[in-house]
């Protein structure tokens, strides 16, 4: 139907409703660590009704805040059994409108304590920044919900009104490059310049960001090069419900995704996954789990990343000078024909 309010969230609730995952791909951990939750609504047919066109119909009706929490709640409950094939978090969208409700961080923050998660478990996404004219009941409350540990993330960076001077005011954990931004790296004079500099000044400030929109293993190759820390997009699946979603992780190769078309995607998604990976992906878990504390935010695991980053690169010198000296040969006694003393004499000299 059009955008006419003809629905409601009765409507909606009584039709049937449905969460859908999207896979989001850990570069550094070449696997699948993270999804977007999206909100599906059935529309009586064997269909579902088109998602962007109902959220701007609940957003025009005052309903919004309504598919938000709901989603969370689902999110909440989904949450352990990802958890079991190493998602350590999942991102749900957050309309302006519903920040604009009283106490609506409380409520939030009382849904994940239900369910035993730490906040750090679920991003909340902050989309069309530029929809509602109260800037400071917006700002309120995204710092309540830092306040309860929550990681704020600015959704379609680089579109609208998510840009720099948001970036400043609130003070996101993660920023999600647009789809257009990662599109025109190949294909317009500016894209690579553009993308570059947004992902030094993240580094630089320790903000995580997601590329949406992969489509090519070009694109994953460039972004990764870049220093991006996520990547989302059809590459590495389409959204799907809960129960495929967690088949298909269950399923995910540890392998590159720039390896193999798909990152190996729908591939002996009934097989069962081997009991040793099966470990070695609860020990990663644990230890992502250990990181993501309610003590310890993103900004505090980047830099010390970042200083053992330095470490390495360091060691990794020093390793390379000592190869070329054993390279070059070490330094050998000679006996000098002329004297009984002892010199030095290196490769090279006479």
């Amino acid at each position: 139907m059009s955008i006419t309010g003809a629905y409601t969230w009765e409507d909606i609730s009584s039709l049937g409703m449905e969460a859908y995952f999207q896979p989001i791909y850990n570069v550094e951990k070449h696997r699948i660590t993270g999804l977007e939750a999206l909100f599906r609504a059935k529309d009586g047919q064997g269909g579902f009704l088109d998602p962007e066109s109902l959220v701007q119909e609940a957003e025009e009706g005052g309903w919004v805040h309504s598919i938000d929490l709901w989603m969370i709640r689902e999110c909440c409950r989904w949450f352990t059994r990802f958890a079991e094939y190493g998602i350590t978090r999942i991102n749900v969208n957050l309309s302006p409108q519903t920040c604009m409700e009283e106490a609506v961080w409380e409520e939030i923050s009382r849904c994940l304590d239900r369910y035993g998660l730490q906040h750090g478990k679920i991003w909340l996404e902050m989309t069309e920044l530029g929809k509602t004219a109260d800037n400071g009941k917006l700002l309120e409350t995204a710092h309540k919900l830092q306040d309860k540990k929550f990681n704020l993330v600015m959704d379609d960076f680089g579109k609208g009104e998510s840009n720099f001077i948001r970036l400043m005011d609130f003070e996101f954990q993660s920023i999600k490059l647009d789809k257009e931004l990662v599109w025109g790296i190949g294909s317009r004079k500016m894209g690579m310049p553009i993308v570059q500099t947004l992902l030094v000044f993240a580094q630089r400030n320790h903000i995580w960001v997601t590329a949406e929109g992969i489509e090519t293993r070009e694109q994953a190759s460039q972004l990764e090069e870049l220093g991006c820390n996520f990547l989302q997009g059809y590459l590495i699946s389409r959204p799907l419900p809960a129960e495929e979603c967690v088949a298909f992780i269950a399923q995910w190769e540890k392998a590159d995704i720039l390896e193999e078309t798909g990152a190996g995607q729908q591939k002996n998604v009934k097989e069962e996954i081997p009991s040793g990976q099966q470990k070695n992906i609860k020990e990663e878990i644990l230890s992502d789990q250990e990181k993501m504390t309610e003590k310890e935010n993103p900004a505090d695991i980047m830099a010390k990343e970042s200083l053992a980053d330095m470490q390495e690169k360091k060691e990794r010198r020093l390793m390379m000078r000592n190869s070329r000296i054993k390279t070059e040969g070490k330094p050998e006694r000679k006996k000098n024909p002329s004297s009984a003393g002892l010199r030095w004499n290196r490769k090279g000299d006479i």
